[in-house]
């Protein structure tokens, strides 16, 4: 799938991609080392909220029309660009961010066609949206190439240049290298800003109670910061800050995650499995997945299941994954030997990786300094 979405032949190159590429993706997006990405991304959007809570003070009858969903996806697209790329990835080139948001939506726009595998390379190319696909993706490989030549102006460290580095040190060069990126960037804006999006549209519709909850919530953890003055200023952005000072925040999040990813999720085995037990195999003693298949993941079948989720599996419960307040006394299933239940059976929603990090990030900047009651 990689090859066929982002080109390049070094991706069948498993020494390359298991041996270099990979270890050095995974240890860049470990929490210890998204510290300063993160603390980027939260400045970015805190300014985008400011210029949107100027704009309402400025109008002359205290009202204005917000695009909600095209503010909050531009505020994902300026916090991602800069978080994980510095600030002058668009200097090199000149490219306009306007020009890089519109080429990221075009490749963004055949991308399910290009992946799938269904088409043989040879028709996908075809389509005129692939072609344009294409396109677009030339433009934002061509953008970071010119960076990267440029000496990764603005960015001291971080995931995306040392994924460049493995390429420059294998002699791919510097196009093949922003071909790379575009790879992490079009990742990175593929699915946190949709569940932005539908978190922000549901918790307008949720009981006010929530809402006062959650906004309290907010307040109190960026008081300790805002009290000391300088509204710029950036907070630890440690995980385990976010996990310990918003968990009513990270409950609404994990429960949208629950309802609104992904169908499927299509992996292949690298190595064959045996499977033993009577909940896998009921009517023989083994099942082998052998290596190399194709493993649909059906997890929204899990997500929907009234039988895990005690019957009200298609309601957004913004509490069902927060242990705080009264919120135990609600289920039909109270679990009084285990306080920390709830928060537990986070680790059965299967969305995105990372994707709570960023969402959550997001509506502490948002929420910080209320823009409006």
């Amino acid at each position: 799938m990689q090859k066929t979405a982002f080109s390049g032949d070094y991706w069948d190159d498993r020494s390359l991609m298991d041996g270099q590429f990979f270890p050095v993706h995974a240890r860049g997006m470990s929490k210890n080392n998204l510290t300063a990405p993160l603390a980027r991304f939260v400045a970015t959007v805190r300014e985008k909220v400011d210029e949107l809570s100027l704009r309402l003070e400025s109008a002359p009858d205290g009202e204005i029309t917000v695009d909600l969903v095209a503010w909050t996806l531009g505020a994902f697209y300026d916090g991602t660009l800069a978080g994980f790329f510095g600030p002058n990835v668009l200097d090199a080139r000149g490219t306009t961010r306007a020009e890089l948001y519109q080429a990221l939506e075009t490749y963004d726009r055949a991308f399910p066609i290009i992946a799938s595998g269904l088409i043989p390379p040879i028709f996908v190319e075809r389509i005129p949206d692939v072609k344009k696909a294409r396109a677009a993706q030339h433009v934002l490989a061509a953008t970071f190439a010119d960076w990267i030549a440029g000496g990764f102006e603005g960015l001291e460290h971080g995931v995306v240049r040392d994924m460049a580095q493995v390429a420059l040190d294998n002699n791919l060069g510097d196009y093949e290298a922003g071909k790379m990126l575009v790879a992490d960037f079009w990742a990175s804006m593929a699915n946190a800003p949709f569940i932005a999006v539908r978190l922000l549209v549901t918790l307008l519709q949720a009981p006010r109670d929530l809402r006062d909850d959650l906004q309290r919530e907010i307040d109190a953890a960026m008081a300790p910061v805002l009290s000391e003055g300088d509204y710029g200023e950036v907070p630890e952005m440690s995980f385990a800050y976010l996990a310990q000072s918003l968990p009513l925040l990270g409950s609404c999040i994990t429960e949208t995650l629950r309802l609104e990813t992904s169908a499927l999720s299509i992996r292949v085995v690298e190595k064959d499995i045996v499977l033993t037990s009577d909940e896998y195999a009921p009517t023989q003693s083994t099942v082998i997945v052998p290596a190399n298949s194709r493993l649909v993941n059906v997890t929204r079948m899990h997500h929907l299941n009234d039988a895990e989720w005690h019957g009200n599996a298609a309601e957004w419960d913004g509490r069902r994954f927060f242990d705080g307040g009264d919120s135990a006394k609600t289920d039909p299933e109270e679990r009084s030997e285990d306080p920390n239940w709830r928060s537990k059976r986070a680790r059965e929603v299967y969305g995105f990786g990372g994707g709570i990090s960023r969402v959550s990030l997001f509506f502490r900047s948002c929420f910080a300094r209320p823009i409006a009651d």
